[in-house]
């Protein structure tokens, strides 16, 4: 027990050290949605073992997911036409939403009411998955949704097997920690009040490598750029 306890404590630790080392990083060097998006999944992965990530913005009445496009090289806002969905709902709430979907092989998941395909993360069949909504606060108003799926590993909470778990208080606030980073960049992008406001999608990308490194080395993780992991499979530096 005595062991598990300063694992425990040794995994958060190291994830605040996470946080902050990003956060020196996201704030210089993110200098565009582009890049933001790239920080938020790459960093979602190696925080709390996020399958896949999605950031929606809120304006008004209206949810927008941030998808970057392949055609034309930027960041769009495609707004949700769905007339509820578990973004929405976190929105309304503005509290944050943990669903359990039992895996369901040759079939679909059953999911709740409230959950819009074609506005909530996909759910895997072949596994037993958490969908977790949170939303960015701005002071007391929602600036945006941080949606992420993890996979069950069947730990208890009070465990840390490297994954997100929601009833872990220690987990939620180092994530809160993170979604105020977020919400500075958000604004720096899409708050129309600031002069300094705007797409800023011609300007440098962050670096990769350097962000990948950033990460690694915060998880005390020793990957050098363009090798291979064990059994020849590709590091995370590759896939950047």
């Amino acid at each position: 027990a005595v062991c598990d306890s300063n694992a425990f404590s040794l995994q958060i630790s190291k994830r605040k050290r996470l946080v902050m080392l990003v956060a020196e990083e996201m704030m210089g060097f993110v200098r565009s949605p582009k890049d933001l998006l790239r920080v938020v999944q790459t960093v979602m992965m190696y925080l709390f073992n996020a399958e896949h990530t999605a950031l929606h913005i809120v304006t008004g009445n209206q949810t927008s997911q941030l998808i970057y496009s392949g055609i034309t090289k930027q960041v769009e806002k495609v707004p949700s036409t769905a007339k509820t969905s578990l973004v929405a709902h976190c929105v309304t709430l503005r509290s944050s939403l943990s669903v359990h979907f039992q895996k369901a092989p040759g079939g679909s998941p059953r999911k709740p009411n409230q959950y819009a395909a074609n506005v909530d993360l996909p759910i895997p069949s072949e596994h037993n998955t958490f969908l977790h909504t949170f939303p960015i606060m701005n002071a007391s108003t929602v600036s945006g949704v941080l949606q992420f799926t993890t996979l069950d590993l069947e730990e208890a909470a009070f465990r840390d097997d490297g994954s997100f778990h929601h009833l872990n208080r220690q987990h939620t606030k180092v994530l809160t920690q993170f979604l105020n980073y977020i919400n500075h960049l958000l604004a720096r992008f899409y708050d129309s009040d600031k002069p300094e406001a705007g797409s800023k999608q011609d300007m440098p990308s962050i670096d990769p490598f350097r962000m990948a490194h950033v990460v690694l080395r915060a998880r005390r993780l020793s990957v050098q750029p363009g090798k291979r992991g064990r059994g020849g499979k590709v590091s995370m530096l590759d896939a950047l």
